[in-house]
């Protein structure tokens, strides 16, 4: 109906001595926001999926911001941005909170290498002079 709007689902993981803290902390923000959401996943993993709801694109804004803050303690925590699903394009910025722009200049440098003619995921994750490769 309103295909601008999509649920923001996580896939953070933290290391098992801070998994109830997490949740405490998932939980306290989304309750204090009012926004609907689902949790599920591998806690004996230690992480789990956040899913917001959002209903309009007030609610996806803030959710956007939720989610940016979460990530932020997830890698306080120790723990990962992405625990099984990967960047691509929805968590690229992202990285910029879990690695220095020295080792994501170090990770494009190896896709140049690997993929010399940008084939492979072109439009993920990097940007090289302006083009997403």
């Amino acid at each position: 109906m309103y295909p601008e709007i999509h649920k923001l689902g996580t896939d953070m993981s933290v290391p098992r001595e801070h998994i109830k803290e997490m949740m405490k902390y998932y939980h306290k923000i989304l309750d204090e926001t009012g926004l609907d959401y689902v949790i599920w996943g591998h806690i004996g993993n230690f992480h789990v999926h956040v899913n917001i709801l959002p209903r309009n694109s007030e609610e996806l804004e803030l959710g956007l911001k939720i989610y940016k803050k979460f990530a932020e303690k997830a890698v306080f925590f120790g723990g990962s941005i992405s625990a099984e699903h990967g960047i691509g394009r929805l968590k690229t910025e992202y990285l910029k909170i879990m690695y220095s722009e020295d080792e994501i200049e170090e990770m494009r440098r190896i896709k140049r290498i690997l993929d010399p003619q940008a084939i492979f995921n072109k439009g993920n994750i990097f940007e090289i002079n302006g083009e997403n490769i």
